[in-house]
């Protein structure tokens, strides 16, 4: 996992780099600005990691600064840092609002469910669809349940319930 304080000190990391070679061209970041052009107060949010630009920013900066690549290499590694971290709050948020999914794939041709996409997927089918009206308003085809295997049967009837396991949504359907 990456820490957000890596990501932080990476940004401010590249903006201290584009300091120091500004200073060693002699430059302010008025001329700076002036030069990749952008307003000075970029400049400055980038120096003191408030902000970072994007790459064309950093092209321009590498290029006015002659700073042999250390600027984009440095914000290529800053984005890198970001997008992980960013990818794993989105799988983080996944999980808390769906859980882990649990492999309980099953032989085929044995009934019952194999994941718990398939359970919720037929525990809405249960409370929703079938209530305002399947086929025959309580039925609907297991052809549109996935990772469902049943024997013998050809539709979900709430008549005629299925032998399912409990249902994992923890409600009290119609479904197990």
């Amino acid at each position: 996992m990456i820490d957000p304080q890596r990501v932080d000190d990476a940004k401010r990391a590249l903006g201290a780099g584009l300091a120091r070679w500004r200073n060693q061209r002699g430059l302010t970041q008025l001329a700076l600005a002036r030069r990749v052009p952008v307003a000075r107060s970029t400049i400055a949010g980038a120096e003191s990691g408030r902000q970072c630009p994007d790459r064309i920013f950093w092209q321009r900066c590498e290029m006015a600064l002659a700073a042999g690549g250390e600027l984009l290499a440095g914000y290529d590694d800053y984005r890198r840092i970001k997008q992980q971290l960013d990818q794993e709050k989105v799988e983080a948020a996944q999980r808390a609002r769906w859980g882990e999914v649990e492999d309980c794939s099953l032989p085929a041709g044995a009934p019952g469910v194999s994941t718990i996409a398939g359970w919720r997927l037929l525990h809405d089918l249960c409370t929703v669809d079938l209530m305002s009206g399947g086929p025959s308003d309580r039925t609907a085809p297991l052809s549109q349940v996935p990772d469902v295997a049943v024997t013998g049967e050809e539709t979900f009837s709430m008549a005629t319930p299925l032998r399912l396991r409990s249902c994992p949504t923890g409600s009290r359907c119609r479904c197990g």
